[in-house]
C-alpha cells in the first residue's frame, strides 16, 4: 500500500465522509482514477485551480478549503525538497560535481544567493 500525502489523507477523508467514491469524482472533475491517485500519494502535486474544484465539488466548508490548500502546499513543498527517488538521485549526483564540471553544464556554482 502506497502512503497518502496529507492533502491526499484529507481529501480522500472529506471523499469518503460524504459516501463519494473515486469514480464519483472522476467522473465529476474529468480526471481518471490514476490521476486521483497520483494527488493522493503525492505523486503530483495539486495546482490551485484542482484544489478548488475539488473543494467546490465536495461541498467543503472555508476551515476545510484552506485546510485542503494548506496541505497541497506542504505536499508541494515535499517534492521539492526531494522526497522523490528521482530527485534524491539528481541531488545526490549534482553534490558530487565540482565547481569545473558544474561550469561546464552552463550552470554557475554560487556561494549566497541573490540579493533582491
Amino acid at each position: 500500500m502506497v502512503a497518502l500525502s496529507k492533502f491526499g489523507m484529507l481529501a480522500r477523508k472529506l471523499r469518503i465522509d460524504r459516501g463519494l467514491t473515486m469514480a464519483d469524482q472522476s467522473d465529476a472533475l474529468e480526471i481518471t482514477p490514476s490521476d486521483i491517485s497520483r494527488y493522493e500519494t503525492g505523486q503530483i502535486a495539486p495546482d490551485r485551480n484542482y484544489i478548488d474544484t475539488f473543494a467546490k465539488w465536495i461541498g467543503a466548508d472555508f476551515i476545510s478549503h484552506q485546510e485542503l490548500r494548506r496541505s497541497a502546499f506542504a505536499t508541494q513543498n515535499s517534492s521539492i525538497a526531494g522526497n522523490t527517488g528521482a530527485a534524491r538521485l539528481y541531488r545526490k549526483k549534482m553534490n558530487t560535481l565540482t565547481p569545473v564540471q558544474i561550469r561546464s553544464l552552463g550552470l554557475k556554482a554560487r556561494d549566497k544567493p541573490d540579493a533582491g
